[in-house]
C-alpha cells in the first residue's frame, strides 16, 4: 500500500475505518501491563479496495482492518 498510487485515499480510509470503529465501541486500546500473560493476541492486516463506478472511475476507496484468525488452533485458541 505505501507504494501504491493510491496510498493518500487509502491512509484516508483507514482513519475512517478507525473512527468507526471507536464510535461503536468495537475497538479499544488496552495497556499492555493489563492484558494477562496467557492471552492470545490474533494479529491484524489491513485490506484496501477501490470502488469505481460503472465507467470504471475510482468513486471511493476502502479500507477494513481484518483479524488473522487462521493462526488460531482449534481446540487450544478457541
Amino acid at each position: 500500500m505505501l507504494r501504491s498510487k493510491w496510498r493518500e485515499f487509502f491512509l484516508i480510509a483507514e482513519m475512517e475505518e478507525m473512527a468507526t470503529l471507536k464510535a461503536k465501541g468495537v475497538i479499544f486500546k488496552v495497556p499492555g501491563e493489563e492484558v494477562p500473560e496467557d492471552a492470545l493476541l490474533v494479529n491484524t492486516m489491513w485490506v484496501y479496495a477501490l470502488k469505481t463506478d460503472h465507467y470504471g472511475y475510482v468513486i471511493r476507496s476502502k479500507a477494513r482492518i481484518v483479524a488473522l484468525g487462521n493462526y488460531q488452533r482449534p481446540g487450544i485458541d478457541l
